[in-house]
């Protein structure tokens, strides 16, 4: 069987990339926010509230709140800074997807090494949720 090669177009390099990078977004926002509903009880003891007092559900949190109450809780303890600024670094490269602002998106390398350290946060995620004895 014949097999097609698909050539990326060095024009759409960037896009391709920009994408990318919205998706790993995505993917580190939704698995704070899953973390946080499996501890829902405990968020509800000191929930995210905006300005005006109202508490913010976790399902309606956005990127930016889920990494502020995960620094300002200490979620995650010794490596906090670490991880705040990475998924701080996560969030304005997928806020490239904006139109009409110029920002810095990176390379495809350093898209790989966050795919890697997003394995390493799951895993670190993981090990912190409470699973039923068998």
């Amino acid at each position: 069987s014949s097999r097609s090669v698909t050539r990326v177009d060095p024009h759409d390099a960037e896009g391709r990339l920009i994408l990318a990078w919205t998706n790993l977004g995505s993917l580190v926002e939704s698995s704070l926010r899953a973390f946080l509903a499996v501890f829902l009880e405990d968020y509800m003891g000191s929930p995210a509230a905006r300005r005006n007092g109202d508490v913010i559900a976790v399902k309606d949190a956005e990127f930016h709140t889920l990494r502020e109450y995960f620094r300002d809780h200490d979620v995650w303890g010794v490596d906090g800074s670490a991880w705040d600024s990475w998924i701080l670094h996560i969030q304005h490269r997928r806020n490239a997807i904006h139109s009409f602002k110029d920002r810095h998106i990176g390379s495809l390398a350093e898209f790989h090494d966050d795919v890697a350290r997003y394995l390493q946060l799951l895993g670190m995620l993981d090990a912190r949720l409470p699973y039923p004895e068998p």
